[in-house]
């Protein structure tokens, strides 16, 4: 009956050794829309629930660079103007010299050092998103361009001083307008019409003062 249970404990305890790599299996990782690629050690999610994965490749995907020092333990992740510094078996780590704290520690796997995503991605300035469904880990540039604002087309409705005739133009900038009167739509057009009918500039003056 021992033999039978000591045999059942062992049986158990490997096959919770293939979870995390069951679990790995499904998991990947896009930078931009891209797919990254793990040659030799695939991402997994870890007791703590959270995405690890060996963190060279999608940092270098991104162009950032990674150093171990294996006398420390430590990797050193440095992109444009920012430093982030992770420590094996620690929950604490840096960015530009500034300790910052995370809720599980990177490892040591297959003899690839992971780490989890969310949190590294984030310290040079990178935002994350996670799919429950699909199981997939989405890193995107912090920045997105600026929608430049839409153009007003006013050509349809304006029309410019020296399109009239001297007439015109001379009647124009001889009246008195209240402020906010803009003589170049429509009353423009308006005022050509009215000198070739032959209407008075005591009119023309009535006419555009009650547009304001």
């Amino acid at each position: 009956m021992k033999k039978l249970i000591s045999a059942f404990l062992s049986v158990f305890m490997f096959l919770l050794l293939l979870v995390p790599q069951a679990q790995a299996a499904n998991v990947s990782v896009t930078y931009n829309g891209t797919p990254v690629i793990f040659p030799d050690q695939a991402p997994f999610i870890n007791s703590d629930n959270r995405t690890m994965v060996p963190v060279r490749a999608p940092m270098e995907a991104i162009g950032a660079t990674v150093t171990w020092n294996n006398a420390t333990r430590q990797a050193t992740i440095k992109k444009d103007d920012t430093t982030a510094v992770f420590t094996i078996g620690s929950k604490q780590y840096t960015v530009n010299g500034k300790t910052q704290h995370m809720d599980t520690t990177a490892q040591i796997t297959s003899n690839r050092t992971v780490f989890p995503i969310r949190f590294v991605a984030e310290a040079i300035g990178l935002t994350v998103g996670w799919d429950p469904q699909t199981y997939i880990v989405s890193i995107k540039t912090s920045e997105t361009p600026e929608t430049p604002p839409e153009e007003t087309n006013t050509t349809s409705t304006q029309k410019p001083m020296n399109a009239l005739t001297p007439e015109a133009k001379a009647r124009l900038m001889a009246y008195p307008y209240p402020a906010g009167v803009n003589i170049y739509s429509p009353m423009v057009k308006y005022t050509e019409e009215s000198i070739k009918a032959g209407y008075s500039g005591t009119h023309l003056q009535e006419v555009t003062q009650s547009w304001c």
